[in-house]
């Protein structure tokens, strides 16, 4: 017996949509939906949430340069070579300075 045929079709419908609504990149389309259903709907509401909006993106670039920072002294920290890491830091230095 399979186990489709043992569940009710609703059970299978509501499962695929929840393990579809887990994925990242399908809440994110879902809010660029809703924010654009909002901001056509009701203009003034959408205005009033724009400080939420600026916060996150404020919030988003405050984590970008630590990312960034981190992984490249990640990479650089599994190098192993030692003499290569001083070449590369001297040649880092150099360009940044001059």
């Amino acid at each position: 017996m399979n186990l489709s045929e043992s569940e009710p079709s609703w059970k299978i419908h509501l499962r695929s949509a929840r393990q579809l609504l887990g994925k990242l990149y399908t809440q994110v389309l879902l809010a660029v939906v809703l924010g654009i259903v909002a901001g056509s709907l009701a203009p003034e509401a959408a205005k009033g949430m724009k400080p939420l909006g600026d916060g996150f993106i404020k919030l988003i670039k405050m984590l970008i340069a630590p990312l960034v920072f981190c992984t490249i002294v990640h990479g650089v920290a599994s190098m192993g070579d030692f003499l290569f890491q001083q070449s590369l830091f001297f040649s880092v230095w150099l360009w940044s300075t001059y």
